[in-house]
């Protein structure tokens, strides 16, 4: 008798440390012989269940609002706040390894005329074609954002020489320039190319920190605000323009 009685109260406190201590809700206690004490455990239980859908409902929403802060509602792509991370840590990543990155901006051609012409819904289908078809050109761990509007940010990062961004954006340019049922007219675009100047890391010869530090500024203060092809490339930049 005394172990029907004490079996289930260890069991009771076993699930409750797990609880406690390991956020473990996923624990119950097993049946108990005395009626008593088997009603305290379906309580118990009962218990754990709601804090288990708590818990998986929290979570849920957690990373729900973790995504929406770091992407664009409309295409899914990351943000522009979300991209200046990423291209910072490419950066120094590129420097460290001695490996060229590149930005790649991009705008949609007469954006603004097919927003006034067919209104805000078409202009935001072409939008999501865009971005569905830069997603498509990325080759795995390049990072893509819209940045605001019709603008896009492409980060390609560990690329043996400056022109394998142009080959990047030459592939992007050809994607525009498809027609198909979900985009019955060309998607013009405009690409332009920028390299940190600094990236790969010092050499003898080379800008250094420094120059990595001015063409950073660039990239956050032009390209980030949609301003890149009105700014002059700090020294060490690379800018090729694309039609």
């Amino acid at each position: 008798m005394l172990v029907q009685i004490v079996e289930p109260l260890r069991n009771l406190m076993r699930v409750a440390h797990a609880v406690r201590s390991e956020r473990d809700f996923a624990q119950r206690t097993p049946p108990a012989r005395i009626a008593e004490l088997n009603a305290l455990g379906d309580d118990f239980n009962g218990l754990l269940d709601e804090l288990q859908t708590w818990q998986n409902q929290m979570q849920h929403e957690n990373r729900s609002l973790a995504h929406r802060a770091n992407h664009d509602a409309l295409t899914g792509l990351l943000n522009r706040a979300a991209f200046v991370e990423a291209l910072e840590h490419a950066v120094r990543h590129a420097a460290a390894n001695h490996e060229y990155a590149a930005v790649l901006y991009l705008d949609s051609d007469d954006f603004k005329d097919i927003n006034d012409r067919h209104g805000h819904a078409s202009g935001d289908a072409v939008l999501v074609a865009v971005a569905q078809r830069i997603r498509a050109s990325l080759r795995n761990g390049d990072t893509v954002a819209r940045i605001g509007g019709d603008e896009f940010a492409l980060l390609a990062a560990g690329l043996r020489s400056p022109a394998d961004a142009v080959h990047i954006a030459e592939h992007i340019l050809q994607a525009m320039a498809r027609t198909d049922r979900a985009a019955p007219r060309r998607l013009g675009a405009s690409v332009r190319q920028y390299r940190p100047g600094g990236v790969p890391g010092p050499r003898a010869g080379q800008p250094g920190a420094a120059a990595r530090g001015r063409c950073g500024h660039v990239r956050r203060q032009a390209a980030l605000r949609g301003h890149l092809a009105k700014r002059r490339a700090a020294p060490g930049c690379h800018d090729v323009s694309f039609r």
